[in-house]
């Protein structure tokens, strides 16, 4: 008898170590859940959804969070748009040519090897400006937009426009 009392005390209490064990790991996984949409969302509702669904619905709340959360975590976001920034940085401080991505000086007005039209001259001071510029960096003098560039292979030489 004394052992008989003594199993069903045991029992109780293992079921009950067991249930607190289960709920303080659901207590978790949806504590988990919430940091996690934290790290993934600005939204704080929808952190506080992603638990509610957790907590609420223990093991399908969790398998349709991780089926729906968002694939990167907002530092990785920023990682990843960081470095986009400085490949476009980089290839926008190349100084290759547009036609044929050979190497140029950021003086140089024309290609060497294709001849299009890199850059054109100020006409107060001389300095090497570029296409989009609306103003001399150097002399502040204003300039008239240029018209598209033209591949300096394909315009006659003035002698030949003489000529014809």
């Amino acid at each position: 008898m004394i052992n008989s009392s003594f199993m069903r005390i045991g029992t109780t209490e293992l079921a009950i170590i067991l249930g607190s064990i289960l709920a303080l790991i659901w207590l978790f996984v949806g504590i988990w859940a919430f940091r996690d949409m934290r790290r993934r969302s600005r939204s704080g509702w929808l952190a506080v959804a992603v638990f509610l669904l957790v907590f609420l619905l223990p093991i399908a709340g969790l398998i349709i969070y991780l089926l729906m959360r968002p694939r990167e975590t907002l530092m990785e976001q920023y990682d990843r748009t960081l470095q986009q920034e400085v490949l476009l940085q980089q290839i926008e401080t190349n100084l290759t040519c547009p036609g044929c991505s050979r190497a140029v000086d950021a003086n140089w007005l024309v290609c060497p090897e294709c001849h299009v039209t890199l850059r054109r001259p100020c006409r107060h001071c001389g300095t090497a400006l570029e296409m989009h510029w609306q103003i001399c960096p150097v002399c502040a003098h204003m300039v008239d937009l240029p018209e598209p560039p033209v591949n300096t292979m394909d315009v006659p030489a003035p002698e030949q426009q003489n000529q014809a």
